[in-house]
């Protein structure tokens, strides 16, 4: 029983050695590696040769090794990063969702208020700022013959 442990715990240590490193160990080590050099703890010279080593390593021991003799940042540092991500997550999200509930808002109020479709093209252009030129359409062009603005809005001539 005891010798399985001990073979467990050995062979954990050697595969944690060994596993192959990804991506993002690669680009979380050059991330820590380019704050320590912005720090000062590297020299450009020392900064060069351990991101060699990070981006050439096979394993997350050799990715480890490169990174020996670093200070770790502190776990309120990391929480804060994290918090951080998280909070630029969700107002990004927000945004988008917000933007999109704007465009669904304002193309029902032109659809509802009888603006033809050529007129609804022409302001959606406009407000994404897309260099096309748009013609009203022709059965209704004595009645809405739109003057386009750079505010977005519509005046009847």
């Amino acid at each position: 029983m005891v010798w399985r442990l001990i073979a467990w715990i050995v062979f954990t240590l050697v595969q944690r050695r060994v596993a192959l490193a990804g991506e993002l160990d690669r680009e979380r080590a050059t991330s820590s590696l380019r704050e320590h050099y912005a720090g000062g703890s590297l020299t450009l010279d020392e900064f060069s040769r351990r991101t060699g080593r990070v981006l050439s390593a096979r394993s997350r021991g050799q990715v480890r090794r490169a990174l020996f003799g670093l200070s770790r940042p502190s776990l309120v540092d990391s929480a804060h990063s994290a918090v951080r991500d998280v909070v630029l997550v969700v107002v990004s999200g927000a945004y988008v969702v917000f933007s999109l509930v704007l465009a669904l808002v304002l193309g029902l109020t032109v659809l509802l208020h009888g603006v033809s479709t050529s007129v609804f093209l022409a302001i959606a252009v406009v407000c994404s700022d897309i260099p096309v030129r748009a013609s009203p359409a022709p059965e209704r062009a004595s009645l809405e013959a739109p003057l386009l603005l750079p505010q977005c809005r519509l005046r009847r001539s």
